[in-house]
């Protein structure tokens, strides 16, 4: 809480960036004006490299999860990682909210909160059991997806309008994810993983792996989208949007842990019994994880990445994801090393980089495609709250 609150005072507190030219590259039409009920009052907006700290921020902590998150679910149970981790981050996020200003959502608003909420549950189940039967390089490796599933869904819900550039960016990324997909796992890794009583499951199911960190992508694009209307109207302070997206991700996620918890056979898929203590043990070895994860990826991470996609426009806030994969590479080159490539790749299920990485290339290749489709000349002098007019908001 402590390090929110000298982050908000920072951002509150910064003078604001009089260069119009400067900002419109980062900040669109989202950040000038806000129309509600036919009043435009003049929102304050902070500089453009402000916004891009905090997106800089967000994706670091996002890297340097999937890395911790390995280490955490090892040995445990990875749906009752996610369960704790949203369970506490959810109340944590609305008691900080509820120190600047309590707010109650509005009727109309229950039902894009839910759908974010949706996001949220998806974006986490997912991710964290397709870290547990993969690794944390092949799963931050589809995060830059993000930006190409951004503009798929804007142009799936006419958010946007097509361009050749869209197409063929999003062709090159699902050529590249397909390629990540169907390549073999090396034989070294595999052999690893079957070799130790006490590994991991890793390599084990790799496509139902790759799809699970496909929907965690996708999701994660859903609720940038989502709350981009709520943000760009300001209708709510962003923490509180976020909290109440955590609280209802957090009611599925218990649903979900107690059907799969029940059942033998989900259980063992997700946690094979050679390497799970337990459906509801929490070993010593998660607590750290689950701090890092609570602290840095919900609260600190969404929090400023919600704040950021208040201003910034939504395929920019996408974009950044491409520091996910580079976090996670490098930190898990230096366990290995450090910890040696025994402990680290037989027994947590840490794998080095390998020839279906290089499926990454068609996903930077496709975002470079969807980025280039962007035209500033697109953007209007007011944002409009209505879904009608999210296009506006959106471009």
């Amino acid at each position: 809480q402590f390090l929110y609150f000298i982050g908000i005072h920072i951002v509150t507190k910064m003078p604001l960036n009089t260069n119009e030219q400067e900002n419109d590259a980062l900040l669109g039409s989202d950040a000038k004006i806000a129309v509600i009920n036919g009043e435009e009052p003049i929102v304050k907006r902070p500089s453009a490299w402000l916004v891009h700290l905090a997106l800089i921020t967000t994706q670091l902590s996002f890297g340097g999860g999937s890395v911790v998150g390995k280490l955490g679910v090892s040995g445990t149970n990875p749906v009752l990682f996610a369960l704790i981790r949203e369970g506490t981050a959810g109340p944590l996020l609305m008691a900080i909210a509820s120190f600047n200003r309590f707010e109650k959502p509005q009727r109309e608003d229950l039902g894009r909160l839910l759908a974010a909420g949706v996001c949220i549950f998806l974006n986490q189940f997912c991710f964290i059991v397709g870290l547990k039967l993969s690794d944390p390089t092949t799963g931050s490796i589809w995060q830059p997806s993000q930006p190409i599933f951004t503009t798929a869904l804007a142009l799936l819900l006419r958010y946007e309008k097509v361009e050749w550039k869209k197409i063929v960016g999003i062709l090159c990324a699902v050529g590249g994810a397909a390629f990540m997909i169907a390549y073999p796992q090396s034989s070294d890794s595999s052999s690893g993983s079957s070799s130790s009583g006490s590994s991991d499951s890793t390599t084990t199911n790799p496509v139902v792996a790759n799809l699970l960190f496909f929907v965690n992508c996708v999701a994660t694009s859903g609720y940038v989208i989502l709350t981009k209307p709520l943000l760009s109207a300001k209708k709510y302070e962003s923490i509180s949007i976020t909290g109440w997206s955590y609280i209802s991700a957090s009611v599925l996620m218990m649903i979900s842990a107690l059907v799969i918890n029940t059942n033998d056979s989900m259980l063992d898929f997700v946690c094979p019994k050679h390497d799970c203590k337990g459906a509801w043990s929490v070993p010593t070895t998660m607590i750290f994880a689950l701090l890092y994860w609570i602290f840095f990826n919900s609260v600190l991470a969404y929090g400023l990445m919600t704040w950021a996609n208040g201003y910034a426009k939504a395929s920019i806030v996408s974009a950044y994801t491409v520091l996910q994969p580079v976090t996670s590479a490098v930190l898990s080159m230096l366990i290995i090393l450090i910890k040696g490539h025994h402990w680290a790749v037989t027994e947590k299920g840490f794998q080095e980089p390998g020839i279906k990485d290089l499926g990454a290339i068609g996903i930077v290749i496709g975002l470079a495609f969807v980025m280039m489709s962007k035209t500033l000349d697109e953007d209007d002098a007011t944002t409009v709250a209505s879904d009608d007019d999210y296009d506006e908001t959106y471009e």
